[in-house]
């Protein structure tokens, strides 16, 4: 007979409560930015940014469902005052390598992950920027540009601080205007051209 314990039965649900709050919080940011990254990969942006901090989550989650399940069955197993020995060791054992099979999951599932979210990029006509150039003060983003220039642009490298979205988008607004600027300089340029062409031309009419 197994003797319950209020303070470890209250312990216990508060832990249950913890990891379920946890979990869902997990899950609530993952989700979410995963949606942006694919959304990012199908943008068409002249850059992108890759984050592939969020890879390791899924075996973050299993961990945490497998934590969820133990602890509830510990639970069980102090509110019900008895259960069988065996059933205690198998539950045990498996927990043991669930865990481990998250750890595993965490580690590898990140480096599967990452590879896929940049073979993706490389379909979308991305590249990423050399080292030390873009975001190298975030280990785990990676600026992905249409145009290597890019990386190495000024204006560019000014913008990109943290390999937020909301950069990405400004990088684009950015140089649809830059874009704009030199149309507008060149049609100047085209106008004063012809002007000047018009003013020769009438000059050398007058003089003849």
């Amino acid at each position: 007979m197994i003797l319950i314990s209020t303070k470890a039965i209250a312990a216990g649900f508060a832990m249950l409560f913890f990891l379920s709050l946890l979990l869902i919080a997990i899950i609530m940011f993952l989700v979410p930015a995963w949606l942006e990254q694919l959304a990012e990969l199908q943008s068409a942006r002249p850059l992108i940014v890759i984050s592939y901090s969020g890879n390791l989550m899924p075996g973050v989650v299993l961990s945490l469902v497998v934590l969820l399940a133990f602890v509830a069955f510990q639970l069980t197993v102090r509110i019900r005052g008895k259960v069988a020995l065996s059933l205690v060791e198998k539950v045990n054992s498996f927990t043991g390598k669930a865990m481990v099979a998250s750890l595993v999951l965490m580690f590898a599932g990140s480096f599967v992950l990452g590879n896929w979210l940049d073979g993706k990029a490389e379909q979308a006509g991305y590249q990423p920027c050399p080292m030390f150039t873009l975001l190298s003060n975030r280990v785990t983003y990676t600026a992905w540009v249409k145009n290597e220039a890019l990386c190495y642009d000024s204006d560019v490298r000014r913008i990109v601080n943290r390999g937020t979205v909301a950069e990405a988008i400004q990088v684009e607004q950015h140089l649809q205007q830059r874009l704009k600027q030199q149309a507008a300089k060149l049609r100047f340029l085209a106008e004063e051209e012809a002007l000047r062409r018009a003013r020769a031309a009438k000059n050398a009419a007058n003089h003849h």
